[in-house]
């Protein structure tokens, strides 16, 4: 009776007790991949390189880290765990000064991808491919006056 008890018990916590993807290795998870594409142009529409672009789901998970290329632009292909939808941020910063076409504001934006966005995925697990882009025109940082 106690050796069924048992059994039955970690037979139920195995599998109803995790419902983090943490153990994906036995069990599987849903997962879907995303694309983000981001140009980074100046006012005049010329490429800004160098500027750093995050993605960010939730409030400080950072699943993607990068710069701008000669040409602007920043590409990521990421893989999340769960399910849809899924919300990140888009963040681009200029840590370079005025070393490339000038120095810029920051710029954020937040982008969802919802289930109808996810194409290719398998019927199980695999929720599909999502991808989007961006062409962000940046904003010049105002140069402070000094003080008379």
């Amino acid at each position: 009776m106690k050796s069924n008890l048992l059994k039955s018990l970690i037979a139920l916590l195995g599998f109803g007790g995790f419902t983090s993807c943490f153990i994906a290795a036995e069990y599987g998870c849903p997962h879907a991949d995303f694309s983000v594409v981001v140009n980074a142009q100046d006012p005049k529409g010329e490429p800004v390189m160098g500027m750093k672009v995050s993605i960010v789901r939730g409030q400080t998970d950072t699943i993607a880290l990068g710069l701008t290329d000669k040409m602007g632009m920043y590409y990521t292909k990421q893989q999340v765990d769960g399910t849809t939808p899924v919300t990140i941020k888009i963040g681009l910063d200029d840590i370079d000064g005025t070393a490339h076409n000038g120095e810029f504001e920051s710029q954020h934006l937040y982008h969802t991808f919802q289930r109808e966005d996810f194409v290719g995925g398998d019927g199980d697990w695999y929720k599909g491919l999502a991808s989007t882009s961006y062409t962000l025109t940046l904003k010049e940082k105002e140069q402070q006056q000094e003080e008379e």
